[in-house]
């Protein structure tokens, strides 16, 4: 087949485990207090169907607390193009800055995305 007739994409994720470490210990050296995920303002996070609660800073996304805490969350691209950790927003509000990966019906079902998502308010998350 000629090249001119052949198509090559190729994917990165926007970030990495070692990336997401590395931003967990900035994040809890800020503080100085050594606890990951608050560094000033914060809201609590919800997980319904763990019952953890975990503490979610104004720097962090939802889905970046609820890995930092150890909570086991379905994810792929971290940048809200692939849907893989879309959630059901059961309370609170969250500033979602998606890059396509979820629907404005499913946004007005009560969906969002932990990965592009911090929350506004104490939120409660049926994960």
């Amino acid at each position: 087949m000629p090249s001119a007739r052949t198509h090559e994409e190729s994917f990165v994720f926007a970030t990495s485990p070692a990336d997401r470490l590395a931003k967990a210990g900035a994040r809890a050296k800020a503080a100085g207090s050594g606890s990951v995920g608050i560094t000033g303002g914060s809201h609590s996070v919800e997980f319904t169907v763990s019952g953890r609660v975990v503490d979610c800073d104004e720097s962090a996304t939802v889905l970046d607390s609820a890995l930092d805490a150890g909570l086991s969350v379905p994810s792929s691209c971290s940048e809200g193009a692939c849907g893989t950790c879309k959630s059901v927003l059961v309370s609170g509000e969250v500033e979602m800055k998606h890059a396509g990966g979820i629907r404005p019906k499913e946004i007005a079902a009560g969906k969002f995305l932990p990965c592009c998502s911090t929350p506004l308010t104490d939120i409660v998350v049926d994960r």
